[in-house]
């Protein structure tokens, strides 16, 4: 990203040990379109649900989430 000119980096002022990373305004531009472009996508995946469909499957979401997390692979 930095060879695209998306970010800059620069030591930190107070401790010279860390390096801060900047987005430039290239960057900025690009997280900008990358915004635009999820939220387009998102609309049209979810287009036509009723909230009560998208509350539903979010918590059908996160409980296969919870499944995952919570239960190591069994090779059974």
């Amino acid at each position: 990203m930095e060879a695209n000119h998306y970010v800059r980096r620069a030591p930190d002022e107070e401790d010279k040990r860390i390096m801060r990373v900047y987005l430039t305004p290239e960057g900025r531009c690009m997280a900008e379109q990358g915004e635009a472009f999820m939220k387009g996508l998102t609309n049209r995946l979810f287009d036509g649900f009723t909230d009560e469909e998208l509350k539903s499957m979010h918590h059908m979401v996160l409980r296969i989430k919870n499944n995952l997390i919570n239960k190591p692979d069994d090779p059974s």
